[in-house]
């Protein structure tokens, strides 16, 4: 859950934790309550319809994600929340760039580039990871991200 950290580390910005699962909405809503956390929201609800409403399409600044998916499935269900010129920060193993290959046609669609790579180690000889900065360019088309379950079944 990378927007907890987020959250604890920015008091002063307000962070919108959304989650499809209700036992992990719940534990969001309890671990902002032990944390005292007052600047954040949870929102137990699918991106994919989400991310067609008025007050959270294109609106914010900064988006990012658990590694749930695949780059193209999640550029689909995250995108859409950015503003134009925003940015999407996805978390990714060793082998993601097969993955950001695989999302060619998704970057273009949804009006994407790949900006910048950052890569680190974990420690105890976890293994390497990567977090991506994606740049929106322009306006996603609204018929994106399709309805529920189809970006995961049949990734751009």
């Amino acid at each position: 859950f990378p927007g907890l950290p987020l959250a604890i580390a920015n008091p002063q910005q307000t962070f919108y934790l959304l989650e499809a699962n209700k036992k992990k909405a719940n534990f969001l809503l309890q671990a902002t309550e032990d944390l005292q956390l007052k600047n954040t929201v949870v929102l137990n609800e699918r991106a994919e319809i989400l991310a067609h409403q008025e007050p959270h399409r294109s609106r914010y600044h900064l988006v990012t994600a658990r590694a749930v998916a695949a780059a193209a499935v999640l550029l689909e269900l995250a995108v859409p929340f950015c503003q134009t010129e925003g940015w999407f920060l996805a978390y990714k193993g060793r082998n993601y760039q097969e993955e950001v290959n695989g999302a060619s046609k998704a970057l273009e669609i949804l009006g994407v580039d790949l900006s910048q790579e950052f890569h680190y180690e974990l420690p105890h000889a976890l293994g390497s990871r990567a977090v991506l900065f994606f740049r929106k360019n322009r306006e996603t088309p609204v018929r994106y991200p399709r309805r529920p379950g189809i970006p995961g079944k049949r990734p751009l």
